[in-house]
């Protein structure tokens, strides 16, 4: 379970890091506040409520932390469904990619992050 929570923030931070350099052209502390820390947020009340399955946690998790970035920024317009759907497919492969590089790489003892 630790793996995949670690696999899941690393694929929300390589997200919010991607979008920060694309559309801003560097990284800042509060483009992570902005973008990671809510989408982190959703994810992983999601990821609690699911007990960490992918569908439901990412489908969930992306779509209560995209909620949540809208109402930490207050952008109630209709390109948040751009960045919802963008979010879904970059996040989603980015999760499902790290996912399972950690369960093919990770030993399968009941220490470490495996556990």
């Amino acid at each position: 379970m630790k793996a995949r929570a670690f696999a899941d923030a690393v694929a929300i931070v390589a997200f919010a890091t991607l979008g920060q350099l694309t559309h801003d052209g560097h990284v800042s502390g509060h483009g992570y506040a902005r973008d990671a820390l809510t989408l982190l947020a959703g994810w992983f009340i999601a990821f609690a409520i699911f007990r960490g399955r992918f569908v439901p946690t990412w489908l969930a998790g992306v779509v209560l932390g995209v909620a949540i970035r809208m109402v930490a920024l207050g952008h109630y317009h209709w390109n948040q469904l751009a960045f919802l759907a963008t979010t879904l497919v970059i996040v989603g492969v980015l999760a499902a990619v790290l996912r399972r590089i950690v369960a093919t790489w990770l030993p399968r003892s009941g220490t470490g992050l495996r556990s």
